[in-house]
């Protein structure tokens, strides 16, 4: 039995590995290396609850006005909207607002270098720390979202409603 597993695993991972390949959104503006933590931040939240195809364009417009995180916390929220508004969820701009402010007053300008202490930021959850540190960091975060659990749980468990144990 367990040879069977760790053969399930490979397959898994060599498949999943060759979709990404074929498939991978290589393109997306988000996907470089050695991108900052800003712009990972900047991305992971813009695309939270907004598909990719629209993100795009507000991501490519938000960085031009605001390259640096000093330029963002630097504005208000009536500056801020006019970059933001379209992308809904109102609540994730005023956190991405409130956060760049903390950054720079309490951070002098760079994400905290920790998991916790990304959390402890206005709209900077599990995922989205493990995103930072991962991509931006090249430490060993498991940035597990939504659709990689439904495959994961779809794939293990035969429903992309299973309880997957991280």
């Amino acid at each position: 039995m367990l040879i069977q597993k760790r053969d399930t695993k490979k397959f898994f991972e060599k498949n999943l590995l060759d979709f990404f390949q074929k498939h991978g959104r290589k393109h997306l503006p988000w996907r470089k290396k050695n991108i900052a933590a800003y712009e990972v931040w900047v991305s992971e939240v813009m695309l939270q609850q907004t598909q990719v195809t629209r993100v795009i364009g507000y991501y490519k417009k938000f960085l031009k006005r605001f390259p640096k995180i000093t330029d963002l916390a630097s504005i208000s929220w009536r500056e801020f909207l006019p970059y933001y508004h379209g992308m809904g969820y109102y609540r994730r701009g005023e956190n991405m607002l409130k956060t760049a402010k903390i950054i720079v007053t309490r951070h002098k300008g760079k994400f905290p270098q920790t998991k916790e202490g990304l959390m402890s930021l206005p709209g900077i959850g599990e995922y989205t720390a493990s995103a930072i540190l991962s991509f931006a960091r090249d430490k060993n975060y498991l940035a597990f979202d939504t659709n990689a659990q439904r495959v994961y749980g779809r794939f293990f468990y035969g429903s992309k409603n299973a309880s997957v144990d991280r």
